[in-house]
């Protein structure tokens, strides 16, 4: 029998109880009265993990565990995971806690509802003031950079149609920001309210590698999603600053030269403009290189994704004195 949901609960370096973690989320599924399936996606051998998956989903025939030949990192686990399901709509849990079961009906609600993605977005709580700072951070770097206006990308518990997620890139760390790079595209995301859980509350901090880390990453996104299209106005912007500054110095030397006099051969003023010229005209003719290729790979066929087309019939009805409208939804927008 065809499953209506399938929830992928990658699991990597950071893990709580599983067997807690599964009665959470099957409460919650079943709550939505729809078939569902549940698959444990172990990032890398990890045999105390995977005996412990493996106990889980013994005896139950809608709970699968999946092993990857060796650790890729959790957008990876997360990737395996929707590859081996055909359910139509996907859920994503993370392998610890965030929020209350209640909130996957509510979330499949929303797809119901004209949604075509809708996120968790977990309310104030009692936690640490260090964790309250840390998603305020995040979410606020991610709200000046990419323009959205979200409150809590950050949280992992999402629901997704899988048409949506045949047009969104996950690769390297991209999943953390799946509701933004949907919303980019132009899908319809929503965010739902949840209830933190308490045992999701106690005070979280990471090694300086691992903020550098999400730094990098949000400056990808922010660098793919801004100008994969139009490399010419990063780059632009970039050359001709430094062109323009370069180009300043070079003026003011010569006013020295030509009206004062001054020796100019030995004065390290002179080749700081003359360098910051040519970088400014190198990257400028980056850009314009990066425009070419654009063009060039850029398919005829692939555009924005079209929610729908109206066609107006070209003959009128005797009973009817407007032409007909007939309606329809592109089912696999491209």
């Amino acid at each position: 029998m065809s499953v209506e949901l399938g929830l992928i609960i990658p699991v990597s370096n950071r893990m709580d109880d599983l067997g807690a973690i599964l009665d959470l989320v099957r409460s919650g599924l079943e709550a939505t009265g729809r078939t569902f399936e549940i698959l444990f996606v172990l990032d890398g051998e990890r045999p105390d993990r995977l005996d412990t998956a493996r106990k889980l989903a013994a005896g139950s025939d809608n709970i699968r565990v999946l092993s990857l030949a060796r650790t890729f990192g959790e957008g990876a686990a997360l990737r395996a995971g929707i590859r081996s399901t055909d359910a139509p709509i996907l859920l994503t849990h993370p392998a610890y806690f965030q929020v209350e079961a209640d909130v996957l009906p509510k979330l499949v609600s929303a797809l119901d509802d004209g949604a075509e993605v809708a996120f968790a977005s977990r309310l104030p709580t009692k936690e640490s003031l260090a964790n309250r700072f840390q998603r305020w951070a995040f979410n606020a770097a991610i709200r000046k950079a990419l323009w959205v206006r979200y409150r809590d990308v950050a949280c992992g518990v999402r629901a997704i149609r899988r048409d949506v997620l045949d047009e969104l890139s996950l690769h390297g760390s991209f999943h953390r920001f799946l509701p933004v790079l949907a919303a980019i595209k132009g899908f319809r995301v929503r965010e739902v309210d949840a209830r933190q859980l308490e045992k999701a509350t106690h005070r979280r901090v990471y090694s300086p590698i691992t903020y550098v880390l999400r730094l990098l990453d949000l400056v990808n996104v922010f660098f793919l999603l801004r100008f994969t299209q139009k490399p010419l106005r990063f780059f632009g912007l970039v050359g001709g600053g430094l062109f323009s500054v370069g180009l300043a110095i070079c003026l003011y030397l010569s006013i020295l030269k030509i009206f004062v006099g001054a020796q100019l051969g030995e004065r390290p003023l002179l080749l700081l403009g003359v360098l910051l010229v040519v970088l400014g005209f190198q990257t400028l003719a980056l850009g314009l290189l990066g425009e070419l290729v654009t063009f060039v790979q850029s398919s005829p066929s692939k555009g924005p994704p079209i929610r729908e087309v109206r066609r107006f019939g070209s003959t009128i009805d005797d009973d009817s004195e407007e032409p007909e409208l007939s309606t329809t939804v592109d089912e696999n927008p491209v």
